[in-house]
């Protein structure tokens, strides 16, 4: 992606292809013993207005250097909260008014791909 980006490309990760990875793995013909992780798109982006571009979360939250702290991270996300609130009302027109704390509070209490053991265990992976 940083080489994508020097060049002038822009580009997004899909997560999601782990949703299916045996469709993913068949119509990429993989090899026993390979495991798609994620997709990579990349083109040119089209111009658009600095309010289309996602927000992220702060660096601070989520880049800690030699020692783990926390301090501040409360703080950080709530301020991130209301930036992403305010983000998704504006992009979905209301349809979607979630926080991020939320989303993942959703996301650790529902299991996620519960196939994805038995898939790896048929590509070879040897797991507990």
């Amino acid at each position: 992606m940083a080489a994508a980006e020097m060049m002038g490309l822009g580009g997004t990760y899909m997560g999601g292809i782990r949703n299916n990875p045996p469709k993913v793995s068949q119509l990429l013909k993989l090899p026993k013993g390979v495991y798609p992780l994620f997709g990579m798109v990349l083109g040119y982006p089209a111009e658009a207005e600095k309010s289309a571009v996602k927000p992220r979360l702060p660096l601070p939250v989520v880049l800690k250097e030699n020692s783990y702290y926390g301090e501040n991270d409360e703080e950080l996300l709530k301020g991130y909260d209301a930036v992403i609130k305010e983000y998704y009302i504006e992009r979905t027109g209301g349809e979607r008014n979630e926080t991020w704390t939320e989303q993942m509070t959703d996301f650790v209490y529902k299991p996620q791909r519960p196939f994805l053991k038995e898939f790896l265990a048929e590509q070879g992976f040897l797991l507990k």
